[in-house]
């Protein structure tokens, strides 16, 4: 095996795995991937206890429509190698305590049921959606910006700038007077994982309009993207080496000489013209790059809003869940309406209090499944798992299960009372942590979703492909956006920086 290769990309998330397949097929490059893992695919793996089968991060995607441009990259960067099914209606269950909204996967019809649950409200509604279409339409614009020189990428930015980079927050109430339709607007906030008050109204309203044409999940589960990658990639020549972790990267006079990573406790060096990092924004120039060389990135890891990050109940049935009447869909759990306090009031969920979960079902959506699965996902902070972090993975004391199992049954409970005897059907349950998440992934602080998706975040730019180090380039969700198909497009953007300035043009052709 040789350890020189024309490029190497660092982690297989779906940036990753995209720059890399991209770079394979389109350019002709010779990539290897190291992930540290034991198996490819970041938050696209899926992982197996007592014949049940869960994908970690992938729970649905919107945008996989036949013909439509975010489904023509994944088959690009897939080799169509993965088929997508649409997510039977509804596709959402909001659930407050007065309100049950189930929102049709169409944009018309959600509308409709909008207007239903509040008809003195119609035109506030449609001034909503004319708002998500044009700050949706910003974003597309800011990935745009990103390929172009500063000026012009400036100047195609004016226009809807302003609301685009308030909080969703903000927007909703100039938009909305009813504080209850205001909270069920926001519902879907777990997707990119801050409150209104916190979360840029841009990155909403990409998100929010994504899932106007329906919800779509991999057949076969999320772990059929890796496995139509890996073959691309390996046909150029590359190689996907699991269980590499990159503990350094050598910079001599601007440029990375070196990478290392730690495989069976020894050290291996590899070396390319090109490194890539899908590892993330800071973990790449916070832990990779050594301290003494000087980086502009550094500064701008900060952020007063920590990275969101969650604690997962993954949950087998010994018997169909239909039978308390879940369906397919998502289900948004909130005990009120105020989605900032429940934000505030999530370290309450070390006490065992539960104020709002999301909760699935992948099984009802795979026809494949044989054993029935669902997640619940709550979100918390990593500061309070932090006293567990130097104990090992799968070994950590009792205080720490003991933790984990009254968080499990707070939120089953929540859930049970709004599907009653979804506790009954559970054969099978255990629990991960923002420190399972830093474990299984590297991520710093537990991060699920990269870098937070703040209003400064998309008015400073942040992060783009090529880093200050000369060879060093940047990949996935923190190039992109938060989400699956975010850290896709990141790693479009990234894949065609190395081709060149007409590199996203030519992979829009290949795409089209």
């Amino acid at each position: 095996m040789t350890n020189s290769y024309d490029a190497i990309v660092i982690g297989s998330g779906m940036g990753g795995l995209t720059t890399a397949s991209l770079m394979a097929s389109v350019g002709g490059k010779r990539v290897l991937v190291l992930e540290r893992h034991f198996k490819l695919g970041g938050f696209t793996h899926a992982f197996q206890r007592h014949g049940f089968h869960w994908d970690v991060g992938l729970h649905y995607v919107g945008g996989m429509q036949a013909g439509n441009m975010s489904r023509r990259f994944m088959d690009l960067v897939t080799g169509g190698g993965v088929q997508w099914s649409r997510i039977a209606d509804p596709l959402e269950h909001f659930i407050y305590p007065d309100h049950h909204v189930q929102v049709p996967a169409d944009e018309s019809a959600y509308r409709q049921t909008l207007i239903k649950a509040f008809p003195e409200h119609k035109l506030e509604i449609e001034r909503y959606f004319r708002a998500v279409h044009q700050a949706a339409g910003w974003m597309g614009r800011w990935f745009a910006a990103k390929q172009m020189p500063g000026l012009l990428g400036k100047l195609i930015l004016w226009p809807g700038k302003r609301q685009a980079l308030r909080s969703t927050g903000a927007v909703l109430q100039a938009l909305i007077s009813h504080p209850q339709l205001r909270a069920v607007l926001a519902s879907q906030w777990g997707d990119y994982g801050l409150p209104p008050e916190l979360s840029a109204f841009g990155v909403h309203a990409l998100i929010a309009k994504d899932y106007f044409k329906g919800g779509y999940v991999p057949v076969g589960g999320a772990e059929q993207i890796a496995q139509a990658i890996v073959p691309i990639i390996e046909r150029s020549g590359g190689r996907c080496l699991t269980g590499h972790e990159v503990v350094r990267l050598d910079v001599q006079r601007g440029r990375v000489t070196q990478v290392i990573a730690r495989h069976k406790r020894e050290e291996v060096t590899f070396t390319a013209p090109l490194v890539i990092s899908d590892a993330g924004a800071a973990k790449t120039f916070g832990q990779l790059v050594p301290e003494h060389v000087s980086l502009p990135e550094r500064a701008q890891c900060t952020d007063p809003v920590a990275p969101p990050t969650a604690v997962t109940i993954y949950i087998g049935f010994k018997d169909d869940p239909r039978r308390c009447g879940m369906d397919a869909g998502n289900y948004w759990i909130a005990r009120h309406y105020d989605h900032d306090k429940i934000y505030a009031m999530r370290d309450r969920l070390l006490a065992g209090e539960v104020e709002h979960c999301f909760l699935s079902s992948a099984s009802l959506r795979n026809g494949q499944t044989t054993k029935h699965n669902a997640q619940i996902i709550c979100f918390n902070t990593y500061e309070l798992w932090q006293r567990w972090s130097s104990q090992p993975w799968l070994n950590r004391d009792a205080e720490y299960q003991a933790l984990k199992q009254r968080i499990a049954q707070a939120a089953i409970g929540l859930v049970d009372q709004h599907l009653p005897g979804f506790r009954d059907l559970i054969e099978y349950h255990e629990v991960s942590t923002p420190l399972s998440v830093e474990s299984m992934t590297g991520h710093p602080l537990g991060a699920i979703y990269g870098h937070p998706a703040t209003p400064q975040r998309l008015s400073q730019g942040l992060f783009h492909a090529q880093s200050s180090i000369k060879n060093l380039l940047l990949t996935g969700a923190d190039v992109g956006s938060v989400g699956i198909v975010g850290a896709m497009m990141g790693g479009v953007m990234t894949a065609a920086w190395t081709m060149g300035p007409a590199g996203f043009l030519k992979l829009l052709r290949r795409a089209k």
